[in-house]
């Protein structure tokens, strides 16, 4: 780890617990919209960012000028048996029951999606890791990606996926899968070679799919 792109100052290492603030606020930059107040846009990158820790032992950030730019988390599953980060719990503890008295001060339904959103998400994955313990797609799972919208196209990203490709090869995983949808850049893992192993139409918007992604690695 510690490889540099030299020509943007891209550090890429691994993470570590300091970095937990800057990757919260990353994700308040791509996915928190719809959220009006700051503590609120940080509470559920907070949230949300705890629990991918929880289920991401191997974690890989990008990193420019000292601050956080990209992370990609990851999952192993050997076997059908999730490798959880016990030590993130009590953090995603408190902030769950910080999330919920937001929720019941503000009433607000669309502050409680995106606060829960991602929470509720991930059983989409460990469904597929439960049904399949053999399947060399289930060994492993890229949990989360995030770059700074303005490094979008400068190659930043597949750096970011590669590097977690290398962790997953070191710690055996035959192949790896990820969650994504309709709405995201889902052309990002087919022109990396990912296969789509699994769709999930939403019967109540035609318009929108939960797909699986896998890859295996050689």
């Amino acid at each position: 780890m510690g490889e540099k792109t030299k020509d943007l100052n891209i550090t890429y290492r691994l993470f570590t617990e300091n970095d937990f603030t800057d990757v919260a606020t990353l994700y308040t930059h791509i996915w928190t919209n719809n959220v009006e107040l700051p503590d609120d846009k940080l509470l559920c990158g907070s949230l949300s960012l705890a629990g991918s820790l929880l289920r991401s032992p191997l974690a890989y950030v990008a990193e420019k000028d000292g601050v956080v730019v990209g992370v990609c988390l990851g999952g192993l599953s050997p076997h059908g048996k999730q490798t959880l980060v016990e030590s993130w719990r009590p953090r995603l503890d408190k902030l769950i029951e910080r999330g919920n008295k937001r929720v019941e001060e503000t009433g607000n339904r669309t502050l409680e999606g995106a606060l829960f959103g991602d929470l509720r998400e991930h059983k989409t994955a460990d469904d597929f890791i439960a049904n399949n313990p053999n399947n060399p797609y289930a060994q492993a799972e890229l949990n989360l990606i995030m770059l700074e919208p303005a490094l979008h196209g400068k190659g930043i990203g597949g750096k970011l996926v590669d590097g977690m490709i290398k962790l997953f090869k070191e710690a055996g995983a035959p192949g790896f899968f990820l969650t994504t949808d309709s709405a995201s850049n889902w052309r990002f893992y087919e022109h990396r070679g990912m296969q789509r192993i699994q769709e999930n139409p939403d019967p109540n918007d035609p318009n929108w799919a939960s797909y699986l992604y896998g890859a295996v690695l050689v």
